[in-house]
Parts: C-alpha cells; sequence; structure tokens
C-alpha cells in the first residue's frame, strides 16, 4: 500500500453488549490506517510517519447490521461512508509512504494501534467481508471475538 490510494470496506453486525473496537488495522504508530467505533461513533484514522489524522461520524452508529467504507485518496483526502452515505472527510496531507510492517487486522489491532485506542481494541461483533482495494482480505470472510 505504500504510496497507494487505499480503499477499504467490510460489513459489520454489531454486539448487544457494545458497539465499540476495531473494524478493520494495518500497521501501527509510524504508519498504518484503522477503521473503528469509539464511544460509538465510527472513526477512521490514518498515520504517516507517526503523525495521526482521524475522521468521524457525528451520529453513533446503528444497532442493526450495517456496511462501511473508507478511503485514501492521492493528495490525502480520506472519506469516510456508512451504508454507502458519506458522513465524514478530512485530509491526512498525502499517502502512507511505507507499506505498514504490521499485518492487516480484522476486529481487532494486535500490537500497535494504527488509531486512536489501546490495542487490541477487539471488537465483539462480527466484521465480515473485509476488503482492501477490492479484494477479500484474510482466508475467512467472517472474523468475532465472540467465537
Amino acid at each position: 500500500i505504500a504510496n497507494q490510494p487505499i480503499e477499504l470496506s467490510c460489513k459489520v453486525i454489531p454486539n448487544e453488549q457494545s458497539s465499540d473496537g476495531v473494524l478493520v488495522a494495518q500497521g501501527g504508530i509510524t504508519d498504518g490506517y484503522s477503521i473503528y467505533v469509539k464511544n460509538g461513533l465510527l472513526q477512521f484514522t490514518v498515520t504517516r510517519n507517526g503523525e495521526k489524522t482521524s475522521i468521524s461520524s457525528k451520529d453513533t452508529v446503528p444497532e442493526e447490521p450495517y456496511a462501511v467504507k473508507a478511503s485514501l485518496a492521492k493528495g490525502g483526502e480520506m472519506v469516510l461512508w456508512l451504508n454507502s452515505e458519506p458522513i465524514a472527510s478530512g485530509n491526512a496531507g498525502g499517502l502512507i509512504s511505507r507499506t505498514p510492517g504490521e499485518p492487516f487486522a480484522v476486529a481487532e489491532d494486535r500490537v500497535t494501534a494504527a488509531g486512536n485506542y489501546n490495542p487490541p481494541f477487539a471488537f465483539k461483533g462480527r466484521v465480515a467481508d473485509a476488503k482492501l482495494n477490492g479484494k477479500l482480505v484474510n482466508d475467512s470472510a467472517v472474523k468475532s471475538k465472540d467465537q
């Protein structure tokens, strides 16, 4: 993903107890990105050379299943969608210049935080069909921290 635009997407089936946690993440405190729910708000953070830029929904995520998409464009423009509606935008100042050293993760962030949370910040619901640039990531299509 070094110096490349990225588009992330996934389907989310929330847990009744908590809507918070990482949906998808790659990288950590130096370079990476994360889509997560914190305090009920959907957030997208891009970390470039140790600097984090975050955008967030104004409203809490729904209690029923929902679809998420986030993108980072060539000029650094960030957009976050909920159920095909753009809900937040911002600018990270450019693309991620190095391929993150930490692997792509679904429903948790295993090593260091790519977003504004303490890892692993595991999502208690289910995350399905996690895609990076249109390609399904990981061997399984569904990951749940409940199982």
